[in-house]
């Protein structure tokens, strides 16, 4: 079975940070393949449900739902290697490193359905 790990140096960044970090790769088996890049994105997402009851007539109608909001900040692809005939069979090690946008929002100060995402 093919596999991958991504190991980075600390498990928490802020903004303006840089993230530093090894892709490893397992091939026991060769893998057709263009080559390897990283996808690096960050967003926050909320979800939430409402309700509300209001007059309709001289009845009185609760309504209620649920919302959910998502906000990118950024989305980057990061090349690692071309493989232009195929993965070949081994292990292999990928170093990288990104730097965060500065001005991302702190996890530490979010309302509570609010959830930040770096993602590696």
């Amino acid at each position: 079975m093919n596999e991958i790990f991504i190991r980075t140096d600390k498990g928490e960044y802020v903004g303006g940070e840089t993230i530093f970090g090894i892709v490893y790769v397992h091939i026991p088996q060769p893998v057709e393949s263009k080559g390897l890049k990283l996808k690096v994105k960050g967003y926050e997402k909320c979800e939430w449900e409402y309700s509300y009851v209001e007059q309709e007539g001289d009845n009185w109608v609760k309504h209620t739902g649920d919302k959910k909001d998502k906000k990118e900040f950024f989305r980057v692809d990061i090349k690692l290697i071309d493989y232009p005939g195929g993965f070949p069979v081994g292990h292999f090690s990928y170093p990288f490193q990104y730097t965060l946008p500065r001005g991302l929002p702190s996890t530490e100060f979010m309302h509570r359905c609010v959830h930040p995402a770096w993602w590696v």
